[in-house]
């Protein structure tokens, strides 16, 4: 196939390919939403995943100039159209490998494992990605822009999963180190690899940050799931439960005694007077609609300098919130 009958081929088949790289992006996002609905798309994918289609230009020189030895071009380059998949975080990119290596509607390879790489020359710092080559296990039509198109079994489009700060690293030096039309200098391939270094390191230290605050977060809903429980079991009814509890529970998370859930059970069980004014006054005193009222009374009633000095808002507003129940601080 000389490059007239190449490009030939490549302007047939694009609409294919483009085709097959949009429904990549919809399968992973759809097996996203499925697999994990505690996960924002929108937070979690920090660039908007979307096709890439090389340019004629571009894949000529590769099928032709770069000295890569096909016996078929056309057929060996499979990354005619790629999507980059970008998330925070390393343990972020396991989630989409997880579902790119186990989805039935196409055959994966990995053809680069950074993780790998690195534990076969841990003292280089480089270019950092995870690279697979999906391709179509069976033919079929996929609606694009509401037209139906072919795609053909065995179709390829490249995925590569990565986190921000690789992404970063990748732009900056794909044009120059990987896939050079300059030449770069031995300083500019160290000043690279350092940077590659800081940024693993970075990643390091973020997913340490990260997994304190999944930890903090995971406190915060569990104080906040007891209250949840003990205010329907006692009041007979949900209660409302908005930012405000979340802000009320992170604001004494840190300053509530050991076994404050048992001594809260037994303050209510002493105090029948605490479920009938939560029954009875909640149109007027909103607050006694929310679970997390029963945490400030516990702490208005025992601990009462807790309740006041770490209480997130104004003191009128908790007066307020207190005063039902006979209390004040």
């Amino acid at each position: 196939m000389n490059q007239s009958e190449f490009l030939a081929q490549w302007n047939t088949d694009k609409t294919m390919f483009r085709a097959w790289g949009t429904e990549v992006v919809d399968t992973v996002r759809t097996a996203l939403r499925s697999e994990h609905p505690e996960i924002s798309l929108d937070v979690f994918l920090r660039i908007d995943p979307k096709p890439r289609i090389k340019e004629d230009g571009s894949l000529i020189t590769k099928a032709f100039y770069r000295n890569k030895q096909y016996s078929d071009p056309y057929h060996d380059i499979e990354d005619k159209v790629g999507v980059r998949f970008v998330v925070l975080l390393r343990k972020d990119i396991e989630v989409i490998r997880s579902i790119v290596a186990t989805e039935s509607r196409w055959q994966a390879s990995e053809d680069r494992n950074f993780l790998e790489e690195q534990a076969k020359d841990p003292y280089s710092f480089s270019y950092s990605a995870f690279h697979y080559v999906v391709r179509s296990s069976f033919t079929h039509a996929y609606n694009l822009d509401g037209n139906d198109v072919n795609i053909i079994v065995g179709t390829p489009c490249e995925i590569q999963i990565k986190t921000l700060l690789q992404h970063a690293y990748s732009e900056l030096t794909h044009d120059t180190i990987y896939k050079p039309k300059i030449q770069a200098s031995p300083d500019i391939r160290r000043s690279s690899a350092k940077s590659m270094a800081l940024l693993e390191a970075a990643d390091d230290y973020f997913s340490i940050v990260q997994h304190g605050i999944d930890s903090e977060v995971q406190k915060e809903r569990d104080v906040l799931s007891t209250l949840q429980s003990l205010y329907s079991s006692i009041i007979g009814r949900e209660g409302t439960t908005n930012d405000s509890d979340v802000q009320i529970v992170s604001a004494y998370l840190h300053h509530l005694p050991d076994q404050w859930q048992e001594n809260l059970g037994l303050l209510i069980k002493d105090d029948e007077s605490i479920i009938s004014v939560i029954q009875n006054v909640g149109e007027t005193y909103p607050l006694v609609n929310h679970p997390s009222i029963l945490l400030v009374i516990y702490l208005a009633k025992r601990r009462r300098d807790t309740a006041k000095n770490y209480w997130p808002f104004t003191p009128t507003l908790l007066e307020d919130a207190i005063h039902p129940f006979g209390i004040s601080v």
